[in-house]
């Protein structure tokens, strides 16, 4: 049985995975059944899915930070309120091609939304602005 603490953890393991250069705790605590919805890709997203999208952000900002300002748990469901931090130093994928590095550091606020059952994630959704991050890239 999980533990509030066990659950907070587990919910922002893509959080710590961003801080720590490193996604695959992240991708081990996905539910065989997991969904995600993020900015740009709001239908149900798997597993494969949901890794190819994070896992561009980690080579475009190598000192990309997340820090957790609110954390809010209900049952199996938790609310992280997030403030990224990073700058802009390797290119960054996206559907519509690649943008090289522009050097500028970057601040964008989020939410992540997680569903923990079992010892697992089954549900995330991350809330930030897209037009923000690329603004402050100079591209918009």
């Amino acid at each position: 049985m999980n533990t509030d603490a066990t659950i907070i953890r587990i919910g922002r393991a893509l959080l710590d995975g961003f801080n720590a250069k490193d996604l695959s705790e992240w991708e081990s605590l996905l539910a065989e059944e997991y969904t995600g919805s993020y900015p740009g890709l709001r239908r149900g997203a798997d597993r494969q899915v949901a890794t190819a999208y994070n896992a561009v952000f980690v080579p475009a900002f190598p000192d990309l930070h997340f820090a957790v300002e609110r954390t809010f748990a209900d049952g199996d469901m938790i609310v992280y309120q997030w403030m990224s931090t990073g700058t802009h130093t390797g290119p960054l994928e996206l559907p519509t091609g690649t943008v090289a590095a522009t050097g500028r550091h970057c601040t964008v606020p989020g939410v992540l939304v997680a569903t923990v059952k079992d010892g697992k994630i089954v549900r995330e959704e991350t809330y930030w602005n897209q037009l923000e991050l690329l603004a402050q890239l100079g591209i918009m």
